[in-house]
């Protein structure tokens, strides 16, 4: 074999070992981590993703980095993905940087990503999908997942989403899903940044009456917006919510506004079981029952 097959042989066996794996029986594909290392200003083909695939037991059993600059490449690694009926979590991360300044996209790039997102459009076992929303900045240049595809819509139970949600795109990426899923039983938005955008938060919470499990972060709860946005929900008669957890990153106090905002929501509930509040604290001045709230682990 001449030195030019052997690098040849080298550069495609990681891939082809890649799509061996998820297309083995012996050893299940459950788990897929899909992390974007792309350049924040200047997105090319040589910028990396790197594809982990985990067994039934949460143990790695291959590591592999694409570069996006073969598209056929992207065609086999979507299509294996969306023939492999054992996964059933995905995580898409995006590292290195925001990509709010980025206003043009090489058709290769384009190419390759889309087709990953195809892939997992196609996937008729997945029920739980983490998505950094990072990877879908504002300028609309990027491929986005549709996450309102029947599969998706008929199959996903648990969505997470982090990062910011751009304001121009999340009426089809997060809202249509969310109105239309016939499976979807938790959302979390606990990890999300809505910085300054409340209303993007009360939009999307105010879509989520046919989920039984909604997480939030207590920093968007602080804004008496936001607050009013749940209480909304919990009145509201199609809603199904069960489950409503507070989240926050540091020990944090939640305002008396909006605790109380909550408090009020509550009393004509009838469907909410269960309240929990992790790392969250009452101001002192709050009632007696806004303290039971913020500390019970459920509501019966």
């Amino acid at each position: 074999m001449s030195s030019n097959e052997d690098e040849a042989s080298e550069t495609s066996r990681p891939h082809d070992e890649s799509i061996e794996l998820l297309d083995r029986n012996d050893q299940l594909v459950e788990y897929l981590d899909i992390n974007f290392y792309l350049d924040d200003v200047n997105v090319d083909p040589s910028d990396a993703v790197e594809i982990i695939l985990y067994d039934e037991d949460c143990s790695e059993v291959g590591r592999f980095s694409y570069t996006l600059s073969d598209p056929a490449e992207w065609e086999r690694l979507g299509g294996a993905i969306g023939c492999c009926s054992s996964i059933q979590d995905i995580r898409l991360d995006k590292f290195d940087g925001e990509m709010d300044q980025i206003d043009a996209l090489d058709q290769e790039v384009h190419q390759c990503i889309g087709t990953l997102y195809r892939g997992l459009e196609a996937n008729p076992s997945i029920i739980n999908l983490n998505i950094d929303m990072d990877l879908f900045p504002s300028s609309g240049v990027f491929p986005t997942l549709n996450l309102n595809g029947a599969l998706f819509k008929e199959k996903l139970k648990h969505l997470t989403l982090s990062g910011q949600i751009p304001i121009e795109i999340n009426q089809n990426l997060v809202i249509l899903p969310l109105l239309e899923s016939t499976s979807l039983e938790h959302f979390n938005i606990s990890e999300c940044n809505f910085a300054n955008e409340a209303f993007v938060f009360r939009r999307i919470v105010s879509a989520c009456t046919r989920v039984q499990r909604l997480d939030v972060n207590c920093t968007d709860l602080n804004t008496n917006e936001c607050a009013t946005s749940v209480a909304s929900l919990f009145r509201d008669q199609r809603s199904i919510l069960t489950e409503f957890n507070v989240f926050s990153s540091f020990f944090t106090i939640i305002s008396h506004e909006s605790l109380s905002i909550l408090a009020d929501g509550l009393t004509s509930n009838t469907t909410i079981k269960t309240l929990r509040f992790t790392r969250t604290y009452c101001p002192s001045e709050c009632s007696e029952f806004e303290r039971l709230l913020c500390n019970a682990s459920s509501i019966e």
